[in-house]
């Protein structure tokens, strides 16, 4: 069970990454930057409990890296401000 703990944090990264991206699209820049800020907390926090709880997932990788790519575009649409 407890191996399932930093994928369930990592989840919830690709959750508000693909949120960021949705608030994003409909032009509400503020929400979608709080969703950002929440998704690098839980970037950062997935990496240390899974070293804290001294657990390692096969793929990590697969699920890590479409919720940092959703959080950087998100980003660059939030820092333009438009969705072109």
């Amino acid at each position: 069970m407890k191996k399932h703990i930093p994928n369930l944090i990592t989840s919830l990264n690709l959750l508000c990454g693909c949120l960021a991206i949705l608030f994003v699209i409909s032009g509400d820049l503020v929400i979608a930057s709080l969703l950002v800020i929440l998704g690098m907390f839980f970037d950062f926090f997935d990496g240390l409990v899974a070293r804290i709880l001294n657990v390692q997932s096969v793929n990590w990788q697969a699920i890590r890296f479409p919720s940092r790519y959703g959080k950087f575009w998100s980003c660059s649409r939030i820092n333009y401000g438009s969705v072109t």
